[in-house]
């Protein structure tokens, strides 16, 4: 396997810290191809399977993850929610090419210490990473070679 996602490079760096993810494409989470993207040190991995079902279904159940708020110290927590999707879609379904709604993505990010407004830039899934590593404060090892950059705005 290649380099651990951001998630285990938490994990790594802070097994303390509570890591989540939640998959509808089994190849981030489970071994239908040779092995999870998403290691098992992420303390909890829920994955669905969009091919059984239809992937608008899986996509519902993502969302009806209610343990975060359930949470009894959720209103004090700095919680992160960051949502992305790998690539964009023509409207037949296609995907795979260089055009431009192949390659747009939507990025999603929720939290108490993202500031208001629209995202700066054009954000790219490779920002996931990058921002979450900053959220947290973890300092980014050039080792690493990550691409991306953090796109969120916090609050002053």
């Amino acid at each position: 396997m290649g380099n651990p996602s951001f998630l285990t490079r938490i994990e790594q760096v802070d097994p303390d810290l509570q890591t989540f993810a939640v998959v509808d494409w089994l190849p981030l989470g489970g071994d239908d191809s040779g092995g999870a993207l998403i290691s098992d040190a992420v303390d909890t991995l829920i994955a669905f399977d969009g091919y059984d079902g239809g992937f608008a279904a899986a996509d519902s159940k993502t969302l009806e993850i209610a343990a975060l708020k359930s949470r009894p110290t959720y209103e004090s927590e700095d919680w992160l929610s960051l949502m992305s999707t790998d690539h964009g879609r023509r409207d037949n379904g296609g995907h795979g090419g260089d055009s431009e709604p192949e390659k747009r993505i939507f990025f999603l990010a929720n939290g108490p210490a993202i500031g208001p407004g629209e995202l700066p830039d054009s954000p790219e899934i490779v920002d996931v990473a990058v921002s979450a590593l900053l959220h947290l404060g973890i300092e980014i090892d050039p080792a690493w070679t990550l691409d991306g950059k953090p796109i969120l705005k916090y609050r002053d």
